[in-house]
């Protein structure tokens, strides 16, 4: 069996070949010793020095993007507050904006997920605009946004691509409270 088997399995195909390497080798690899293993599994695991002599990042263009939404943790009609106060916002949980961002330049499109936060007892203080009306705690957070690509150079010389991802970094915020419909 060769080291090389296992190398980068999430994008091989059991019709695909590479560097020598068999569909009946990573048959064998899906089924190591006779126990199935995921392609999560083999992808995390396989991506170790012994496998490969060298790694290069690839950094590429910074994207400046806003992900707004209405944070966690508030019933579906808005708050109201009759007697006064505010929302109290907190950056912990709460849900998730998705959206594709294109970096171009080689680095095609990715989904990036950021958090907004919930509502909660203590945090930040975001006032309401009147005692009479329901409302939302409404969060837009921009962030400035990096691909990079991670590329590994087999025995053979041969560089692959290996994974990438995105790191991120928060530009700015606003929080605000938005009447509810």
């Amino acid at each position: 069996m060769k080291i090389l088997s296992i190398v980068l399995f999430t994008w091989l195909t059991f019709h695909s070949t590479i560097v020598g390497v068999s569909a009946q080798e990573l048959i064998y690899v899906y089924y190591r010793h006779n126990t199935p293993v995921t392609i999560t599994e083999i992808a995390y695991e396989s991506i170790t020095p012994r496998h490969f002599i060298n790694q290069r990042r690839v950094m590429g263009p910074t994207v400046r993007r806003t992900f707004s939404g209405i944070a966690g943790n508030q019933p579906p009609g808005g708050s109201r507050f009759p007697t006064g106060g505010s929302f109290f916002w907190s950056a912990a949980g709460g849900p998730s904006v998705t959206a594709s961002v294109a970096f171009g330049a080689g680095f095609g499109s990715i989904s990036v997920s950021v958090p907004i936060g919930n509502s909660a007892n203590t945090g930040q203080i975001v006032g309401v605009p009147n005692r009479v009306n329901y409302f939302h705690l409404h969060v837009s957070r921009t962030y400035d946004i990096q691909a990079w690509r991670e590329y590994i150079q087999l025995h053979t010389g041969q560089w692959i691509h290996a994974r990438s991802g995105t790191n991120r970094r928060i530009f700015s915020q606003a929080l605000s409270s938005v009447r509810a419909r």
